[in-house]
């Protein structure tokens, strides 16, 4: 077959790059003999003391061998044989770096190597959409090809790992503390398998490949207190770290972060997708997974990173430590010659880099770099100019040379008529397409020019070869291509885990207790992927948290599901169906057009019990000692700088969608929890309060598309006010919120409190009365439309009734003292002097950005996106300009934010209670009709607040209620408001400041109506007896 030499050529490649560079005692004759005879068979393979260097942490590989690598070609039979890879006995002993006896000639060079490592990986991801802008090969014969060999690839290889131990060793870090953290794995292996998924090869692609892959006992441990198993013989050191390779969660030997885990996936490729079979259908399967942290892991990791932030700050300043030598003669002069050539250091590079000669070298190196850069591109550097990049490479940064080749690639894409020359040059010396053109998408991809392994001509009998070991036919995959329609699936992934847990837990090494433990079970996550739209949905079928931080407690669960499902629910079912605790789905191009995106939210009834005991003991297990607070705050820093781009980032994206109307379909339906608050969780007596928020639904109703269109056409036109009756109704997207029967109940006895949240007549108990609020949220589809409201909310309160008492206000109280967690820092604080204020900025040296991002920005010349943010940013300041100053235009009239709420009527009743737990009433006030708005305006805002009617009624012993206060609306008569309070504000730069508003920035107009009040001596003199005797009888609970 004519793709054997190349073919292994292009392993000799892959193993001389990405083996060799990790590996000590790896012989390349024998890898070449080995791949040449089609079994290569590597035994006890040495890592190299740098060969984690690529992740840029301060560790060594102290001890590390590869068992075995056996890698089995059948060259002749690669249609009808499996490629069988397989790793065993393999691990890897990690120690801290040592800070002592350094070569820095050794450490330049592991910094070089790293520093390569990371030039190449970027520019293997660059490499396909280098291919993809350079050529216009998009054809469906090469997007066929590629299906077919990715499916043969897929169908062939079959790999084996067995037996990994990575491990890591620290004794610093904790003196007197050692403590080891590692990863093991038992077995993976991936399989090809027949459609019953029993092991088989399938020789013809032509039908559906099944892949059966899993995972055995991969765990995650932390072990405290831990011997050491550095400068042990390699054959015990490797019977221990194969022997310490756990297959359950009972071995004790380890304290687990991550309990080993088992699990198992199939994968089918499918070569006729529809709507319901995809081409890729990944299905993953896990029994249980279980997260645990305790308090000594808790305190090493902490340990670990404040070392680590020592290691930081050393670092940069290790090139000028004392030699042994010098420590000996005089240690104070060789700490002061330390401090003084790190700081003089640090100013003479600040300064070089404001000298002329300074930016005149960055200035050659860069013109220098990019000019080499484009010819290597093109495959015309010359053998001197390779000396020149190297050196060039290896005195600029990894972020400039990242750069510089992004300036070269533009200046390439930009020469258009060099770029065509060359092709046809090119096409010229090579009239037939290489091997390797099609593998790559394009003629003219980078190939290193030593590389002849990407030389040579397919000629089409070779071509017909090709297909017909990738069973691929040309005809088929266009025919395929023109007929894919919008709904046919590209790709499924479905995983479920049957139950999953995590827990903080104390006291390891003794009786080991939980501190707070969660447990969710039935959890499905699926994601679709369609031509023109995905989506994604994750279901859960229950939900429990356990409290172990208090004894005799009655609520042992302080978190559960209402008839919660235990049944497992299989990936790839539907979670509607089986209704889950919670299930959530998001789409983005929804293929029935009715938005842009598409979000459905359900969540069932769960019950929370609150005590401040577990906040409390939480708060305390990860509190870090003082001496570590800045390593912890370093690390706060770097990860907030993180989430503060991700929320700018998402803040941008929100408003874009706005200014672009990108359309939401939002459907949620969720039963809030319950929220139960005891005074006392050791008994089921005393005050308890239940919060129960309802039932909240949200419903999305979108503009009609025609409306959108009309309203397009008249963009640049007045609208006349038939115009405004006709589609003012269909301008906004409009979101509907209800919470329906929200209630506060209080008692003294638990089980009373909950019959009383589902009585259906009225209960003494309730604190709240059950309410219902409805809102509406309306988002102009036109906001270029000046007459009509960019943004309005509008809600609407039917009732709101609050029931008083003496005994509800005691037990509030006494509720409100023994909820607010005491965490103990505050008293602490008192006894010390405060430090003098020091900006955290300066005084704390942020951790390496490499932990969270990239060591420093990429600026990149291929990126575009900034050119359209600068644009859009143009054009917006160009529709926020300054307008003329006249009264007539009509943005300034336009209303940015609409808010309106009314609530129909307000109540309060006070009552008395009596020994046996009634309660009788005293009286109570009613508001009536009131209501809130608010507008905004560019340049001014008006609020508006009115009060229809009042009035206050005092219980009479076997009379009649008297109205002790009322207005003329109480009874329902009149049509005028007894209170209308108008506030204004103006900018002082509107340009109607003056004109229209007689330069007065804010007013207040307040009118009152008609207050009428009707006095009777008993029971004015029976409330006011209540309320002093009340407010004498709490000077014994004055602190509450």
């Amino acid at each position: 077959m004519w793709w054997l030499d190349p073919g292994k050529e292009v392993l000799n490649v892959l193993f001389n790059r990405i083996l060799a560079p990790y590996v000590e005692n790896l012989d390349m004759n024998q890898v070449n003999y080995g791949i040449a005879q089609g079994q290569l068979k590597l035994r006890n393979l040495r890592l190299k003391r740098g060969a984690l260097d690529k992740f840029r942490l301060p560790v060594d590989v102290l001890e590390g061998y590869l068992g075995t690598f056996t890698l089995s070609l059948y060259w002749m039979n690669l249609g009808s044989r499996p490629v069988e890879i397989l790793i065993e006995d393999v691990y890897l002993l990690v120690v801290p770096s040592s800070q002592a006896d350094i070569d820095p000639e050794e450490e330049e060079r592991r910094a070089q190597a790293a520093k390569q490592e990371r030039l190449e990986s970027a520019d293997l991801l660059h490499m396909r959409g280098q291919a993809e802008v350079s050529s216009a090969d998009t054809s469906p014969q090469s997007q066929g090809l590629w299906a077919s060999l990715t499916a043969k690839i897929i169908n062939n290889v079959q790999v084996t790992v067995k037996n990994i131990h990575i491990r890591y060793e620290d004794k610093l870090s904790v003196p007197g503390h050692p403590f080891a953290a590692g990863i093991t794995l038992a077995s993976f292996a991936i399989r090809s398998v027949n459609e019953c998924w029993e092991p088989a090869f399938i020789e013809s692609t032509a039908g559906a490949i099944h892949k059966l892959s899993s995972l055995l006992s991969l765990a995650i441990y932390f072990d405290t207190d831990s011997p050491s198993m550095a400068n042990l013989p390699p054959s015990e050191a490797k019977r221990k770290f194969m022997d310490m390779i756990s297959l359950n969660d009972l071995d004790s030997s380890h304290q687990f972060i991550l309990s080993p885990v088992s699990g198992e996936g199939k994968i089918v490729v499918n070569h006729k997708v529809d709507d319901k079979t995809p081409q890729f259908d990944v299905h993953l399967n896990f029994e249980e997974i279980g997260v645990a942290l305790d308090d000594n892991q808790y305190r090493d990791i902490i340990s670990l990173v404040d070392m680590y932030h020592f290691y930081i700050r050393q670092h940069q300043y290790r090139k000028f430590q004392p030699s042994d030598e010098d420590w000996s003669r005089n240690r104070a002069r060789a700490r002061l010659r330390f401090a003084g050539s790190a700081i003089l250091d640090t100013v003479h590079e600040r300064h070089r880099k404001w000298t002329w000669a300074y930016f005149a070298e960055r200035r050659d190196d860069r013109n220098k770099y990019v000019e080499l850069f484009e010819r290597k591109l093109t495959n015309t550097l010359r053998d001197n100019e390779v000396t020149i990049v190297a050196e060039l490479e290896r005195k600029l940064t990894y972020e400039d040379i990242r750069f510089y080749r992004s300036i070269a690639r533009s200046h390439l894409r930009k020469d258009i008529a060099q770029r065509k020359k060359l092709e046809e040059e090119r096409v010229q010396r090579q009239p037939t397409r290489t091997w390797t053109t099609w593998l790559w998408g394009s003629g003219d991809t980078e190939v290193p020019n030593g590389d002849t392994t990407f030389s040579g001509q397919m000629t089409e009998e070779q071509r017909r070869q090709l297909y017909d070991i990738l069973d691929y036919d040309e005809k088929s995959a266009i025919a395929a291509s023109f007929e894919t329609p919008q709904d046919a699936l590209k790709l499924r992934i479905a995983a479920g885990l049957r139950r999953g847990s995590f827990a903080l837990k104390s006291h390891p090494r003794g009786v080991a207790s939980d501190v707070i433990s969660t447990v969710f079970e039935s959890f499905c996550a699926e994601f679709v992927q369609r031509p023109d739209n995905f989506e994604a949905s994750v279901s859960l079928g229950g939900l429990s948290v356990f409290d172990g931080t208090t004894k005799n407690t009655l609520h042992p669960q302080i978190v559960q599901v209402k008839n919660s499902v235990t049944k497992y629910t299989k990936p790839g079912k539907t979670a509607e169906s089986d209704e889950p605790f919670f299930y959530l789905k998001f789409e983005s191009n929804p293929l029935d057009e009715r938005a842009d995106t598409a979000l459905t939210a359900r969540m069932r009834h769960m019950e929370i019990i609150y005590h401040r005991g577990y906040v409390e003991a939480i708060a305390k297990f990860l509190r870090p000692p003082e001496s570590q607070l800045e390593s912890v705050e370093a690390l706060l820093n770097a990860a907030s700088r993180t989430l503060e781009g991700l929320r700018k980032e998402t803040r941008a994206g929100l408003e874009y969608a706005l200014q672009s109307h990108k359309t939401i379909d939002l459907q949620v339906d969720m039963n809030a929890p319950v929220i139960v608050i005891p005074e006392d969780v050791t008994s089921f007596n005393g005050g308890h309060l239940i919060i129960d928020a309802g039932h909240i639904a949200v419903e999305s109703t979108l503009a009609d598309k025609d409306a959108i269109r009309e309203l397009q056409a008249k963009k640049n036109q007045q609208f006349s006010e038939a115009d405004y009756a006709r589609l003012e109704s269909l301008m906004y997207d409009k979101v509907m919120l209800k919470l329906e029967a929200a209630q506060f109940i209080m008692g003294t006895d638990l089980q009373a409190c909950r019959d009383a949240l589902t009585s259906k007549s009225g209960n003494h108990l309730h604190l709240l009365e059950r309410t219902n609020i409805d809102l509406q949220v309306q988002n102009s589809i036109v906001p270029s439309a000046l007459n009509v409201a960019r943004f309005k909310v509008s809600g609407k309160l039917p009732t709101l009734h609050v029931n008083l008492s003496d005994t509800k206000y005691k037990t509030l109280m006494r509720l409100i003292d023994v909820t607010i967690p005491r965490l103990g820092e505050d008293s602490e604080k008192k006894d010390k002097p405060s430090p003098p204020y020091v900006s955290t900025e300066s005084a704390v040296l942020p951790l390496s950005a490499g932990l969270f991002s990239p060591t420093g920005p990429e600026y990149n010349v291929d990126d575009k996106k900034s050119e359209t943010e600068h644009a859009s940013a143009n054009r917006d300041d160009i529709f926020f300009e300054a307008n003329d100053g006249t009264s007539e235009n009509p943005e300034l009239a336009q209303h940015i934010f609409d808010f309106d709420f009314a609530v129909d009527d307000l109540r309060a009743s006070i009552s008395r209670s009596g020994p046996d737990g009634s309660e009788k009433l005293l009286g109570y006030v009613t508001l009536q009709r009131f209501r809130i708005g608010l507008v905004l305006l560019k340049y001014h805002l008006t609020v508006d607040i009115n009060l229809r009617a009042l009035k206050m009624n005092i219980v009479q012993a076997n009379q009649d209620p008297i109205q002790l206060i009322s207005s003329d609306g109480a009874n329902g008569g009149g049509e005028k408001d007894l209170l209308s309070v108008s506030y204004l504000r103006v900018q002082r730069n509107s340009p109607e400041f003056s004109t229209v508003y007689d330069d007065i920035e804010q007013s207040i107009d307040v009118r009152l109506s008609t207050f009428i009040f009707n006095a009777a001596p008993e029971p004015v003199i029976s409330l006011y007896d209540f309320l002093m005797t009340y407010v004498r009888s709490n000077g014994d609970i004055g602190d509450y």
